[in-house]
């Protein structure tokens, strides 16, 4: 803009000050630093965006502009704005992939946990089912559409529609930690209940107590669904099943 209106050339000092903040923000993004990234756009980048922003549309306002020099703008605002469009889809694209395999991740996670159950004496028929559900209806699913997304619409369709835990406000919110915990807890019941064949009073009711921890945090879990959690939805269902590991480990000591 500078170069081809010569009366703005007060703005060279704030892009000056831009681009440094801007090489300070790729020193926080090379070094991980997530903290100081976050803290430095909005009190810093951020609000120097917004000041050269008004100093510019203030001062276009003011200059003698032929049209010539408007469509040459207005050319190389296009051409700046098309380059910012594909780096932010590009960044986009690498983020939703990442999620992707960190999907992929979990899902080896909770497989090898049912292997270490099972090999324990656990009944894994639920849990093997449940994060093969898990794989089948989000993981694959949100890949196979991250890998074929060539719009920032269809990045963001599949980052609303999939989640394996929690956090699609209108898509498929899977719960796989809180539904795999249920059902863990559950087999945990059951083989303690079948190695106690004669039971005490105090066994019996503790049993009672365990089995009506399940229910409820089974209950809880069925009325969220594939919904995502309110606030006091979630805080049902993890009371619900801490209650059961409380109960649980009461059980066992009897």
């Amino acid at each position: 803009m500078v170069s081809a209106v010569p009366s703005l050339s007060s703005l060279s000092s704030q892009a000056a000050t831009l681009q440094q903040e801007t090489t300070q923000l790729q020193a926080y993004a090379s070094g991980g630093n997530t903290t100081n990234f976050i803290s430095y756009i909005k009190n810093i980048y951020d609000p120097s965006l917004r000041q050269i922003r008004t100093t510019t549309q203030n001062s276009l306002k003011s200059a003698n502009i032929s049209r010539n020099t408007i469509i040459q703008l207005r050319n190389q605002y296009n051409t700046t704005l098309g380059a910012y469009q594909t780096c932010a889809f590009n960044a986009q694209k690498q983020f939703a992939t990442a999620k992707g395999d960190s999907y992929g991740g979990f899902i080896s996670y909770y497989q090898q946990t049912v292997q270490t159950l099972s090999a324990k004496g656990l009944n894994t028929t639920a849990l093997t089912a449940l994060v093969n559900n898990a794989n089948s209806q989000i993981v694959l699913p949100y890949q196979n559409a991250v890998s074929a997304a060539t719009t920032p619409n269809a990045l963001n369709a599949a980052l609303a529609q999939y989640c394996l835990f929690d956090g699609c406000k209108s898509g498929t919110s899977f719960h796989l930690a809180a539904n795999f915990d249920n059902l863990k807890l559950a087999a945990m019941y059951n083989k303690i209940k079948s190695s106690k064949p004669k039971l005490t009073s105090n066994q019996t009711a503790q049993l009672l107590k365990v089995q009506a921890d399940l229910n409820a945090a089974s209950s809880e879990l069925s009325a969220v669904g594939t919904s995502q959690y309110t606030q006091s939805s979630g805080q049902s269902v993890f009371t619900a099943l801490n209650q059961t590991v409380t109960d649980m480990k009461g059980l066992r000591k009897h």
